[in-house]
């Protein structure tokens, strides 16, 4: 028995929104839908809630080393608490990512343009609060940091939509681009800065030749437009960046990197369970620290995860990391991709680079909102760049298609828009479904 193709178009609709919601924070309430939806899906059909993926051992690797730790913790009711919703994280943002794209055809391009919609929203509304409160950007959600995050995530993934887009698509593009820009610097929120400065610059190195004069030629507009949006606050940026060489500018973040470091020291398998740095670090704090005692994490995704889960959880978390990165590698490198994947491949792996280079001098990924853009990030590079693994059976009584952007095109064609590749493959997979059976290979659930 199949799943409804109404599962389907709910599962997408869920995803979607929940990735347009995640720049300003909002991502928890789509989740609850997305959850609604995979708990019919696993009543109706359990092989079709987890798509398998190369980054199905890190993945369980991770959980396990968490659950070892959470047994052996100081606190075991939060750092067990802190696993569950770690692994109920997996299953919402990788799972049901990485199931949809696989098993329903043309949903990669609609939910990068969501998520760069949602992050110029999130930048005007950050903007706007800013002007009103006189505060750094900020939405009711989330402060200026974690929006700095999810804008920096979305720049290059906007530069990326616009650079392949025609007309009026790329205008909006980059007109979005500057937007998520321009909200960046309001953010005031120097580590986010470089994680955006980051993406944008591997984005760059990773484009195919023939789109870097366009890509540049936009990336000047868009750097114009929001630095005419930033002119009236201009000295306060110029004095926020200045700061990083006041002394003791990073003087409570080297502290806490510190006191991560000798949390490893005392718990190095295992750590201290996950969430439980807030509760240890007043013990590690130095007595000559001005800073709150009161900090929830390590301001360092890296050390965290040492001084929380230890070698193992380290381990794992870098595995799937260098895992994923080695799939988008693998994506942009096919040889039968088009200009348009290559686009699409360069710009995910750009915001993934963009995201972690804030986490580390910070750690708003490790929260449950930020952190879904992370592990949605993650679950894009491993669908489309594992696309030699077997796809298992499509939600709907159709055959399974190819997924998108992964339809062979000769060397002598001219380079296809990222948009009309996807709907030609959407069309040609409605084609193909009638009539046809599946066949259960018995997938991870």
């Amino acid at each position: 028995m199949f799943v409804p193709r109404t599962a389907a178009g709910a599962r997408r609709a869920a995803l979607l929104l929940t990735v347009f919601l995640f720049p300003a924070g909002y991502a928890t309430l789509g989740a609850v839908a997305l959850l609604g939806v995979s708990l019919v899906i696993a009543i109706r059909r359990p092989a079709a809630v987890w798509q398998r993926t190369p980054l199905d051992l890190p993945l369980a690797f991770l959980i396990l080393s968490a659950s070892l730790s959470a047994v052996f913790s100081p606190f075991p009711a939060m750092a067990a608490g802190a696993t569950a919703l770690l692994a109920l994280l997996l299953v919402l943002a990788f799972g049901a990512t990485a199931a949809t794209l696989a098993q329903t055809p043309g949903t990669l391009l609609p939910l990068l343009w969501a998520l760069s919609a949602g992050s110029a929203v999130a930048a005007i509304w950050g903007i706007i609060l800013a002007l009103v409160t006189g505060a750094p950007a900020h939405t009711p959600a989330i402060g200026y940091n974690a929006l700095g995050t999810t804008l920096a995530t979305g720049l290059p993934l906007t530069l990326g939509l616009a650079v392949q887009s025609r007309d009026r698509s790329r205008m909006l593009g980059a007109a979005a681009a500057a937007v998520i820009l321009a909200g960046l610097g309001f953010t005031y929120s120097r580590g986010a800065w470089l994680g955006g400065a980051a993406g944008v610059l591997l984005f760059i190195v990773l484009l195919p030749r023939r789109a870097i004069r366009p890509l540049l030629a936009m990336l000047a507009a868009v750097l114009v437009a929001a630095a005419l949006a930033l002119a009236g606050v201009a000295g306060a940026l110029g004095q926020r960046l200045g700061a990083v060489a006041a002394p003791g500018a990073i003087e409570d973040r080297v502290a806490m990197w510190r006191a991560a470091a000798a949390m490893a020291r005392d718990r190095p398998l295992l750590g201290s369970g996950l969430n439980t740095f807030g509760l240890l670090y007043p013990r590690y704090r130095p007595a000559d620290e001005r800073s709150s005692p009161e900090q929830p994490f390590a301001h360092n995704i890296l050390l965290n995860a040492a001084a929380e889960g230890g070698v193992l959880g380290l381990a794992a978390f870098l595995l799937t990391l260098l895992g994923a990165a080695a799939q988008g590698v693998r994506w942009l490198r096919r040889r039968d991709a088009h200009d348009g994947e290559r686009l699409a491949a360069a710009s995910v792996l750009a915001a993934v680079a963009a995201l972690m280079v804030h986490q580390q001098l910070d750690g708003t990924a490790i929260s449950f909102h930020i952190g879904f853009g992370l592990w949605l990030l993650l679950a894009v590079l491993a669908v489309e760049g594992g696309h030699a693994m077997a796809v298992p059976p499509a939600l709907s009584s159709a055959p399974s298609a190819p997924t998108p952007l992964a339809v062979e095109k000769s060397e002598r064609d001219p380079p296809e828009p990222l948009q009309m590749h996807v709907v030609r493959q959407a069309n040609d997979a409605e084609r193909d479904h009638a009539g046809q059976q599946h066949i259960d290979r018995g997938f991870l659930v």
